[in-house]
């Protein structure tokens, strides 16, 4: 054992006069740099009489830049034109707090709705995983809490994020739909949702209305409960905003969309946000909504993406644009992917 202590100490001292010495050398190497820099430029001269070495500035001239011009003349029209050719450039995750964003965020094979209205979030669904993706979305928005979390499903593939979004960011609201399958990232969000004092959990029927800042979220699926595919039980919430309205449909499949869409129903939107593919998508509900935009997240269902296109709106695809946003003031509403 002493013997190996000695053979460590005897190591760090090899090891501190190898540092010394290379410092030293680079000290060496700028000094006879700015010894020469000076002695080039006249800084540093010899005396004539003794030949001691003197440093003077009277020697230093400025260079003669008489009749030297530059002409910029044409450098503004070659940059104006570099600059037509650079495709415009805007940040996917941005969100105004000021009107209404509505942005459909990465969320593996489920889906993730942000909806921003006046600075007040609600987060509708968070996906597969365990929500730090999701998290991470947010951060690069700029959005740091939660108001209303909105379980729109109640299957692993859709909410498997809720269980850290709920303990992270402590919501006011959880509103969810009791007639579902109760999967383990359901329970795991319940569970969560019990040690969070002050959380409202709300189970959510159809007719249910509140505020999101300026914006009135409406319940107004599930129609009916209890259908064979219990997504079909899934919520689907409309957004109002000013003369502007979003509707989520949430998972559901073509039973829950008829029951949407079935005479009476008040679901005409301006964008419809369709989870599970956009299978819900049958010519019977786009007709009941009528929709400009039609964005879907999940796995694409063809024909009804190809249902979608017949029928008029424009179609985009999380699995082929990333993530997508809708922002209106009330009046103009525009799309950026």
């Amino acid at each position: 054992m002493g013997a190996g202590k000695h053979s460590m100490i005897e190591h760090r001292r090899h090891g501190c006069l190898t540092g010394c010495l290379i410092r030293i050398l680079v000290l060496l190497g700028i000094a006879s740099l700015l010894f020469v820099t000076a002695c080039m430029t006249g800084i540093l001269t010899n005396d004539a009489v003794t030949g001691e070495p003197v440093i003077s500035f009277n020697n230093v001239r400025a260079p003669d830049l008489t009749g030297f011009q530059l002409d910029f003349s044409s450098i503004g029209t070659t940059v104006q034109e570099w600059t037509k050719k650079i495709p415009a450039i805007e940040w996917p995750y941005g969100v105004n707090a000021h009107g209404l964003t509505a942005k459909v965020l990465h969320a593996g094979d489920g889906e993730c709705i942000l909806i921003c209205s006046d600075g007040y979030v609600m987060i509708a669904d968070a996906g597969s995983g365990s929500g730090n993706w999701i998290s991470g979305q947010m951060l690069l928005g700029g959005i740091k809490h939660i108001n209303v979390l909105a379980a729109l499903s109640s299957d692993d593939t859709n909410i498997g994020g809720m269980k850290t979004l709920v303990s992270r960011y402590k919501p006011g609201y959880l509103i969810y739909q009791d007639s579902q399958v109760k999967s383990s990232a359901y329970n795991a969000m319940m569970n969560a949702a019990e040690k969070i004092n002050g959380l409202q959990v709300l189970s959510a029927a159809k007719g249910m209305n509140f505020q999101l800042g300026r914006a009135g979220v409406s319940v107004v699926g599930p129609v009916n409960t209890y259908h064979a595919d219990s997504r079909d039980d899934g919520l689907s919430l409309r957004i109002d905003y000013g003369h502007t309205r979003i509707l989520l449909l949430g998972t559901i499949g073509s039973d829950g969309g008829q029951d949407l869409s079935a005479p009476g129903r008040d679901v005409i939107a301006d964008v419809l946000i369709a989870g599970n593919g956009g299978a819900a998508l049958s010519a019977q509900l786009l007709s009941a909504v009528r929709p400009r935009y039609v964005l879907v997240a999940g796995k694409p269902d063809e024909a009804a993406i190809s249902r979608a296109r017949t029928w008029g709106a424009s179609v985009y695809q999380m699995s082929e644009n990333g993530v997508m946003s809708v922002y209106t003031d009330g009046t103009v509403l525009s799309f950026s992917k």
